[in-house]
């Protein structure tokens, strides 16, 4: 419905989320990526070094059944920073993703 928009759930990923994607395969369309993507400067670096490039990817499945909160992460990866993200379907196959990161 137009102009229905609301929030679904609020979830604190620690860094900023740079890339979210549900997955379009029937079946798996209750998945959704979330990549983050975080600079961080270390102390005891020199000031004019490069920052460090931190990221983590979560992996949530969404309940439907009107739960308060439907999102609940299955799993979670510490990774470089990541910038994008794809679902990716062969055939039959099972699902699966494919992201660009930055270290």
């Amino acid at each position: 419905v137009p102009g229905s928009h609301g929030l679904l759930q609020a979830v604190d990923t620690e860094l900023t989320v740079d890339s979210v994607e549900w997955c379009p395969l029937a079946g798996c369309r209750h998945l959704l990526a979330c990549g983050t993507y975080q600079l961080w400067k270390p102390e005891g670096r020199p000031a004019d070094g490069p920052p460090v490039r931190l990221g983590r990817l979560y992996l949530y499945s969404c309940n439907e059944d009107r739960s308060p909160c439907p999102l609940v992460e299955v799993q979670r990866r510490d990774t470089p920073a990541i910038l994008d993200m794809k679902w990716y379907t062969f055939g039959d196959s099972p699902p699966w993703l494919e992201f660009v990161m930055k270290t």
